[in-house]
């Protein structure tokens, strides 16, 4: 991580269609959530994109997924019975060094600032 942070600070990828440097382990560049925005903006325009944040649809995933459904222009569908679906794929892993979560914090509040303006809204994890 901290190599690719040296990275991205000596030589950002431009905004575009180049590809990531870091083609396995592009950990922190996935993380420029705006940057990929744009570019799907770009592609298909911004009124077909719909952008929801994993934090919501945990904590309400019928309203949620209803909505999506609404805006996609499906038929409305028994969402109900995704309260009680139980998550998949959780394992347990270490957490965090909290001085590493500081600097990433810190390195993504532009990237995090832009992505809010793009969306207009705020961002849960900030």
């Amino acid at each position: 991580v901290a190599e690719e942070v040296g990275a991205l600070d000596a030589e950002p990828v431009p905004d575009g269609d180049e590809p990531s440097r870091f083609r396995r382990n592009a950990y922190v560049e996935r993380g420029l959530y705006a940057r990929q925005l744009e570019r799907w903006e770009e592609a298909v325009g911004r009124d077909r994109l719909r952008v929801e944040f994993s934090e919501r649809l945990f904590s309400a995933p019928t309203e949620v997924l209803t909505e999506i459904a609404e805006f996609l222009g499906l038929r409305p569908f028994a969402w109900e019975r995704t309260e009680t679906r139980r998550a998949h794929n959780r394992y347990p892993y270490d957490p965090i060094d909290p001085a590493v979560a500081a600097e990433l914090a810190a390195w993504y509040r532009p990237h995090d600032d832009r992505l809010a303006a793009r969306l207009g809204r705020a961002l849960p994890w900030r």
